[in-house]
């Protein structure tokens, strides 16, 4: 009934939300399952007249924002673009995601790089000024060694 790597629960009698999470996943998987159920918190898709949302059988518009909101938390695109990631691979290991949303996210970066499609929106010029000090960083030692 439930998703097996994690739910939430708004309980309305105290008003408080109760994220529940599959503690054996890998780490990678749990950061994700965590930042998607505040996701749909803080984007109102659970609380007093929709208390939890059921499993379904295949993503529906709620998860499919949740996971969006997530992947702009936990791997920003021009982030990603500027550290001048390279694969899936590194996505996962820079970000410490899951395997399979590092693979979702590297596709997504490929297809934005084609179009040249960054900093045209106010938050990005935000995200990339507040990372600029780790951008520099994780350049200086991908590329100490050339």
């Amino acid at each position: 009934e439930y998703d097996d790597d994690g739910f939430t629960i708004y309980e309305r009698t105290t008003q408080n939300y109760l994220i529940c999470y599959n503690k054996n996943r890998p780490v990678g998987r749990i950061r994700w399952t965590l930042t998607h159920e505040l996701s749909h918190i803080f984007s109102g898709h659970i609380g007093e007249s929709v208390p939890c949302l059921k499993r379904s059988s295949k993503k529906d518009a709620l998860d499919i924002k949740a996971d969006a909101l997530a992947a702009r938390i936990l791997c920003p695109s021009i982030v990603l673009h500027m550290c001048s990631v390279t694969s899936a691979k590194e996505i996962k290991k820079l970000c410490d995601i899951s395997t399979q949303a590092a693979e979702i996210r590297w596709e997504h970066l490929q297809e934005i790089r084609h179009n040249d499609r960054f900093l045209v929106i106010q938050e990005e010029e935000e995200v990339l000024a507040q990372f600029a000090p780790f951008i520099a960083s994780y350049l200086c030692k991908k590329y100490k060694d050339i």
